[in-house]
């Protein structure tokens, strides 16, 4: 999160080491449209956007007439989940922003704060395979693996290219290509961990065929916004992914 140097020191420096923290204002447009945060504070018309997040406590755009050590009542909006209420405490203020810690949440705004977050959190924590890792057979050029079983693949058209052409993210049982300007969803019977790993030999047949794999419809947008979620916050290639995300917002 930014403007680290202004906070406070204290009770937020512990929630910053306890808990990740999600930065949302640098994600893509149609990802916050579809799945953004703000913060609305009793008594002011104005609604705050929110910076960055974290279970425990959010920073959001300084309110005027707020001062630190503040307790006020809020609602907060998370994307397509249903408006919380709760009680916030203003830790540190900023000339732009200002950190706030939520106080004695209710188990329901734990869980909505739980789900806005999970898809951006296992994002933050995908980590790099290596290529030595790669079966001979794939032709991708990198591999992030994340938590939940999570696998991001990406294909260049040539392998000193900086941007990728394909884009491929594989989570709970399902897969979103992203190729040529279209979206297209793989089945369950696919596991694309085990085809980047093993050679074909020892892998069960394939049920689907890549280029059988149905084109995307409106009504799939929810797996499309969590596939953009998992690609913010990965910290790989980030200038080659944000620009991948822009083509994918653009469609």
């Amino acid at each position: 999160m930014s403007d680290k140097k202004n906070e406070t020191k204290g009770e937020n420096d512990d929630d910053r080491r306890r808990h990740t923290r999600i930065n949302i204002r640098e994600e893509m447009n149609k990802a916050k449209a579809l799945k953004g945060a703000s913060l609305q504070i009793e008594g002011l018309e104005s609604s705050l956007q929110v910076i960055g997040m974290s279970v425990s406590g959010l920073a959001c755009e300084l309110a005027d007439g707020v001062k630190e050590g503040a307790i006020r009542k809020a609602k907060i909006v998370l994307g397509e989940l249903e408006p919380q209420e709760l009680e916030l405490k203003v830790i540190w203020l900023s000339s732009e922003m200002m950190g706030v810690r939520f106080e004695d949440c209710e188990a329901s705004v734990k869980l909505s704060i739980g789900d806005f977050l999970q898809d951006r959190i296992v994002g933050q924590h995908m980590i790099s395979v290596d290529p030595s890792y790669f079966a001979e057979h794939v032709d991708f050029h990198a591999w992030y693996h994340g938590p939940n079983n999570t696998n991001v693949f990406l294909w260049k058209k040539h392998e000193s290219d900086d941007n990728f052409i394909k884009m491929m993210v594989a989570f709970d049982g399902q897969s979103l290509i992203f190729e040529n300007g279209e979206f297209r969803a793989g089945g369950d019977q696919i596991n694309w961990q085990d085809r980047a790993i093993y050679p074909p030999e020892q892998l069960p047949a394939r049920s689907e065929k890549e280029e059988d794999l149905p084109v995307l419809l409106e009504n799939d947008s929810a797996l499309v916004r969590r596939a953009l979620e998992v690609l913010s916050q990965v910290t790989f290639d980030k200038q080659s992914i944000q620009k991948l995300i822009r083509e994918m917002e653009a469609v």
